[in-house]
């Protein structure tokens, strides 16, 4: 009498058992599969953004130079930034930006998640003096000293790496 209710008892809860292992693996295969997909696409953000570094550089060290030193009017800066860098660009540029800070925040954690938000940082910074001419916050981080481009580069491929490892090991 006793195995025979021991027996219905798990033919009853057996299946039930084994569906909730299958939704647990389920669930975490889910969760590592959008976790590979949010560092894919981090991945590809930073190297979009790396396409246009030397052009936000370009602007930067000679155009605003130029202006600054009074060689140039401000409305002549404009439209050599505006040759370079369409409207189309520059919301490109701001989306990318906002997609590096959004996925290190959520899908990345220390010493990446400290390196991505800072070449996210650096990237807004000279944007914002590109685009507007400087803040006060950019000047004082930076003081107008942002890397040439093959340092920039450097700095992304180190970046891709790390982001890579974090892919194979997920």
């Amino acid at each position: 009498m006793c195995m025979q209710t021991l027996i219905k008892i798990l033919t009853l809860f057996g299946p039930i058992l084994v569906a909730i292992v299958a939704i647990y693996y389920s669930n975490a295969n889910s969760r590592k599969q959008i976790l590979v997909n949010k560092l894919e696409e981090l991945f590809e953000v930073i190297e979009l953004l790396r396409r246009y570094y030397s052009i936000l550089h370009q602007l930067c060290f000679f155009s605003i130079s130029d202006y600054r030193e009074g060689r140039t009017s401000l409305g002549q800066y404009y439209v050599e930034r505006d040759k370079l860098l369409s409207e189309n660009d520059k919301k490109q540029i701001d989306i990318y930006i906002s997609r590096i800070e959004v996925l290190a925040e959520f899908y990345t954690k220390r010493d990446l998640k400290q390196k991505l938000l800072k070449h996210q940082d650096l990237v807004y910074a000279i944007r914002d003096l590109v685009f507007n001419g400087g803040s006060i916050y950019s000047a004082s981080r930076y003081n107008d000293k942002y890397p040439v481009p093959d340092d920039f580069y450097k700095d992304v491929e180190q970046l891709k790496k790390a982001i890579l490892s974090k892919v194979k090991v997920a």
